[in-house]
């Protein structure tokens, strides 16, 4: 997973009383920022609350798959592990996790890179959401291997082209019409080659009004040429990703003993992840 659960307790700022908090974050600082946001005005404790472990039925299954799984996975990473292989995903982009964990979108590390395009694509904010799918053509259509929005030369110019857009019904009308990762990852007409054969398959739409609106866009700041191909394109691959040997770091168990928010301790409890923001317990 590219975040932890904490388990946060305080006095309120307010009500001077104790508080438990339960928070999303990417580390201790961030979750002690994110607490004293919320209104405690001291940490007296934290903890890490683990992640629900995988079920036997998915070990078993991924085992029926031929998926190894390393030592340490979670529920959630097994389920991504199992979803890539059944539908011979692809792996992601390094520098697409990247954006995704700066803009709080949590994920489990093994996951496929449709799902990772479609996840972000619709947790992120409307202006967000514009610049990350004008990125996303431009990057099709390029091949620009330069997967990070948000550390792209070029990055202003999606951003202007996402604040131009977002009051725009028709425009956003249309972008809600991408529904899937598949359709956000790639577009127009997709033949894939590699050392199994090859296939053809439709991905996003390039007839929509967010696409056409997006395309003229990226021409008119010479992002692209108007005579680049983007109807039909053919992605050539050495093979399909191998999803049992992914190299990830599996989710850390910290057993180390402390007081305060200065050390971190793990709760062994059984609550499920909730993705995304601050509870109250």
């Amino acid at each position: 997973m590219n975040y932890f659960i904490y388990k946060i307790q305080g006095k309120h700022m307010e009500t001077k009383r104790t508080r438990t908090l339960k928070i999303n974050a990417l580390n201790e600082d961030d979750a002690k920022q994110q607490a004293l946001e919320s209104g405690l005005e001291s940490c007296t404790s934290m903890v890490i609350i683990p992640f629900d472990e995988p079920t036997q039925n998915q070990l078993d299954y991924a085992r029926d798959l031929g998926i190894q799984i390393p030592a340490g996975l979670t529920k959630d990473d097994v389920s991504a592990l199992i979803s890539r292989k059944i539908n011979g995903d692809e792996d992601y982009d390094q520098g697409l996790l990247e954006f995704a964990t700066n803009h709080r979108i949590y994920v489990s590390k093994y996951i496929a890179s449709s799902d990772l395009y479609g996840i972000t694509f619709h947790k992120l904010s409307i202006v967000d959401r514009i610049a990350f799918f004008a990125f996303a053509i431009y990057r099709d259509i390029t091949r620009d291997s330069h997967s990070n929005l948000d550390t792209h030369p070029a990055r202003n110019k999606f951003y202007e082209l996402a604040a131009s857009k977002e009051n725009d019904i028709q425009f956003i009308k249309s972008l809600d019409r991408y529904r899937s990762g598949k359709e956000i990852q790639h577009f127009g007409e997709i033949t894939v080659i590699d050392s199994t054969g090859n296939w053809t398959s439709t991905a996003g739409s390039v007839d929509s009004i967010a696409y056409k609106n997006v395309r003229q866009y990226l021409i008119e700041q010479m992002l692209i040429s108007e005579s680049t191909p983007y109807r039909k394109k053919t992605i050539h691959k050495s093979s399909v990703t191998n999803t049992s040997t992914r190299t990830v770091s599996p989710s850390p168990v910290n057993n180390t003993k402390g007081k305060g928010c200065g050390a971190v301790a793990v709760l062994f409890l059984a609550i499920s992840a909730v993705l995304g923001g601050i509870h109250f317990l």
